[in-house]
């Protein structure tokens, strides 16, 4: 089991490194490669990025699962921190930002998961 979680913290980081490294490329050059197309695929969806609306679905699924969890078992801190990741990537644009607020609301569940 702890080899699964190392696994999974492994890859979440080195996703979110590559969503950094995407924004700091858009910072340091202003656009990417392919924007000499016309089209600006930094920005897809009202402007989020691809890695923004990625991590936005990872985070929506989780809250969805913590919202219905602590409903499961009657645990209002669960309830909470699924609502708010269910709704906060609506809000935050930044790729950097969603993938951040993310990982600190997920780790919250962790750290609350005895409850009140």
């Amino acid at each position: 089991m702890k080899k699964i979680a190392a696994i999974i913290v492994l890859v979440v980081l080195a996703l979110g490194a590559a969503c950094y490294a995407e924004s700091l490329d858009t910072l340091i050059n202003g656009t990417t490669a392919t924007a000499a197309t016309g089209l600006n695929p930094a920005k897809v969806i009202a402007g989020l990025s691809m890695w923004a609306l990625i991590w936005g679905l990872i985070f929506n699924a989780v809250g969805v699962f913590a919202f219905l969890y602590g409903k499961n078992k009657s645990n209002v801190i669960f309830m909470v921190i699924g609502v708010v990741l269910v709704l906060y990537p609506y809000a935050v644009q930044q790729t950097v930002a969603v993938f951040v607020i993310g990982v600190v609301l997920t780790a919250a569940l962790y750290f609350f998961r005895r409850g009140i």
